[in-house]
Parts: C-alpha cells; sequence; structure tokens
C-alpha cells in the first residue's frame, strides 16, 4: 500500500463487496462488466502545469499564456498544500521556477546520459551534493498531535500567502544549484508587473539576461549570446549582432510562456510549493524571531521522490522572510532558497524607447524547448519565423 498520511488505505487494497448467490434453480445472469477505472489524477509536475504557466523544458505541450484566474483566496483548493473543496480533484502545485527548471532538466540529462552510455553519474553531475538514499521509507500513520500539529501549520501557511498575495510588491533573491549547474534571479514583483535580472550556467554557456513584464503584459528581453539563443531561440548568426539590445516578446510568441512565468506577485509566490506539517520558533541571521512552516514538497516530475521546505515568517507581519527547498533527481540534492524584502513595494516598470519585436527575428526553437538549457550538438539550419517557430 502507498503512503498516505491519513492512514486511509488505497482503494486497490480494498476487499470487495462479495456476490450474492443467484436463488435455487434460477438461471444465472450475465455478470456485471467491472465500472470503468477512473483516469489517475494528473501527478505534481511539468506534464500539466495550471493556466499560465509555461510548457515543460523538455518541449511538451503547454498550457497558453495565460488562462482564468485562480481561485479567490480563502477558497478551497486555491494554494498549494490546501485541503481541495469537498468533491473536487486534488491541488496540483505548481512547478519549479524558470531557473529551477533549468537547473533541474540539466541534471535530468546528465542523469539519463549516463544510464544510456554508462558514465558514472557523479562524473557528469560533480559539484552538487549527492545522496545515496533509495526510496523514501514507509511512514506511519499520524498520530492525534501530528494531525493537530499539521492543521496549525495549514492555517498558518495559508494565512501566510493570502497577506503576501496582497501586497502591492516585493523584492526577492532566488538561487538554485545542483547538478553542477546553478542560477540566481533576482527580481521585483508586482500585481501586475515586475522585473528579473537571471544569470546562469547553460550548456550555451553562463547566460545572463534581464526581463521586464509591462502592465499590458508584454515581456521585453535584454541578454547575451548565449542568453539569445538559449532564451529567445535567435540562431548564432543573429545573436551575436543583437546583444545588450532590448527584445519585446509577446503573448503567442514562441518563448512567451517560458519567461513571463513567476514576475508578478501571484505567480512568484506560487514556485514556492509547500504541504504544510509543522510549525516551529527559530533566529533569523539579524537575531529576529520568526516562525518556521515546515513541509513536503509534492513527489512530482521534477522531485520524483519529493523533497522538503519550509518558510521563515514574521510573527509580526505574517510575511515571508525566506523560502528553502531541497529535493532530489536520482542520486543528485538540488537546492532552492528565495529571500524576501521590500513587502509593499510596488515596482515602476515601463518598455523601454525602443525593441525589436521578437517576431522579426530568425529563429529556430532549441533543442527541449527554450530556456531549457540543452545546447545541440551541432546547430540546425537556422529557418526566419514569423510570430513563432516550429
Amino acid at each position: 500500500m502507498d503512503d498516505d498520511p491519513t492512514g486511509a488505505p488505497d482503494p486497490g487494497d480494498m476487499p470487495g463487496a462479495p456476490e450474492p448467490e443467484p436463488a435455487s434453480g434460477a438461471t444465472p445472469s450475465a455478470p456485471t462488466p467491472p465500472s470503468p477505472v477512473p483516469a489517475p489524477q494528473q501527478p505534481w509536475g511539468w506534464s500539466a502545469p495550471p493556466p499560465g504557466w509555461g510548457p515543460s523544458p523538455w518541449g511538451g505541450g503547454g498550457q497558453p499564456g495565460w488562462g482564468p484566474p485562480p481561485a479567490p483566496w480563502g477558497a478551497p483548493g486555491s494554494w498549494p498544500g490546501q485541503p481541495p473543496a469537498a468533491g473536487a480533484p486534488p491541488d496540483s502545485p505548481s512547478g519549479p521556477r524558470p531557473g529551477a527548471r533549468t537547473v533541474l532538466a540539466l541534471v535530468v540529462m546528465a542523469v539519463l546520459v549516463a544510464a544510456a552510455v554508462g558514465i558514472p553519474t557523479a562524473i557528469l553531475v560533480r559539484g552538487s551534493g549527492t545522496s545515496t538514499a533509495g526510496t523514501p521509507s514507509a511512514s506511519s500513520t499520524p498520530t492525534p498531535s501530528q494531525r493537530a500539529a499539521a492543521a496549525k501549520a495549514s492555517s498558518e501557511y495559508q494565512a501566510m500567502i493570502k497577506a503576501a498575495d496582497a501586497s502591492a510588491g516585493f523584492h526577492y533573491v532566488v538561487t538554485a544549484s545542483g547538478g553542477g549547474a546553478s542560477q540566481t534571479t533576482t527580481g521585483n514583483a508586482g500585481q501586475n508587473d515586475g522585473t528579473q535580472v537571471i544569470t546562469e550556467t547553460t550548456g550555451f554557456g553562463n547566460e545572463s539576461f534581464d526581463l521586464w513584464l509591462t502592465s499590458d503584459q508584454t515581456v521585453y528581453f535584454e541578454g547575451n549570446v548565449p542568453a539569445l539563443e538559449d532564451q529567445l531561440g535567435v540562431t548564432p548568426s543573429a545573436a551575436a549582432g543583437l546583444a545588450g539590445d532590448w527584445i519585446s516578446v509577446k503573448i503567442g510568441d514562441g518563448p512567451y510562456t517560458q519567461l513571463q512565468v513567476a514576475i508578478t506577485v501571484a505567480s512568484q509566490l506560487q514556485e514556492d510549493a509547500l504541504v504544510a506539517t509543522s510549525t516551529q520558533t527559530v533566529t533569523g541571521s539579524d537575531g529576529s524571531t520568526l516562525t518556521r512552516i515546515s513541509g513536503t514538497v509534492p513527489v512530482g516530475e521534477y522531485a520524483p521522490e519529493g523533497g522538503t521546505a519550509h518558510y521563515d515568517v514574521s510573527p509580526s507581519s505574517g510575511l515571508p522572510v525566506d523560502y528553502v527547498m531541497s529535493t532530489k533527481v536520482g542520486s543528485v540534492t538540488e537546492s532552492f532558497t528565495t529571500a524576501f524584502s521590500s513587502w509593499g513595494t510596488a515596482p515602476t516598470v515601463t518598455a523601454p524607447a525602443s525593441a525589436t519585436a521578437w517576431s522579426s527575428l530568425p529563429t529556430t526553437e532549441p533543442t527541449g524547448g527554450y530556456g531549457s538549457g540543452q545546447a545541440p550538438s551541432a546547430s540546425p539550419s537556422p529557418t526566419p519565423a514569423s510570430g513563432g517557430s516550429a
């Protein structure tokens, strides 16, 4: 039986009801065909992101750029870790932030390549923390005190998310590392706009780029050659002449869904999934007293063994100071940290004086999709694209 924190048995493990005996002398009726088994719920991961989220870094079909608004805060099932409404399907917490996607994509690729050609995985993922632990051991049924602690933690988590989502804006710094790859994102999130500065190491090289999301939901991109090739799919011959120039990417353009993720208040917060299980009092780096809300990261495509995470929250404001997550891909441990500050400060984002439309550039979608970090072994023949790439 699979682990279940509620202690409820798996439907497959439960005995079926006995079938009634036919009456004496009666002709047995044809057996009733079994009811169709409902399709399994989609696991958390990139194969079915919630509306507004970009496609899988492996190039699978993603959802459109902007979907219907999420459920109002406080409504059942409106945030990862909150119980769904009666009869509603379980939550599908969001996947990792854009930087985490690149780091994890590279690690997954390293593990797959190692398995295919017999190269020791440790060589390919040198520089990251590793663990030889296998499948997590089964957990026991929660005790009444554990259930009470989890209910308290969930309540405090939901209150924190509501307070954070109502903020006019905040500053944040995200660091991600693992498998020899690393990424840093510095941003200012607003309710409908925001900015990001990203540096990361990928198969294209050391990428550095800025993203501005204006209130009309246009993304403006400025970056170096490796970033232009990976994030926007600009062909190498054209990328050299565009380094440092602003490029506008609109809804419907090929890389848009990848670029616009996690820039606004709501989408940045939704990156940091948590199923809260406990709380404790801790001391912050500045000596302040904080409430730590700890829990687990749901199992999914990019967290096949799940993980652990926590928020440190200021008791006076009810707002988070940081979020720390640790998860695994194979034997490689991935770590992600988000530091929050300047709560209530809205960014001022205006469009650059001039920008080149992405749809006017010669582009071809990179191996694995836009922003996957997977440089091809041989560059494909460039094909001019208008309004998107094949």
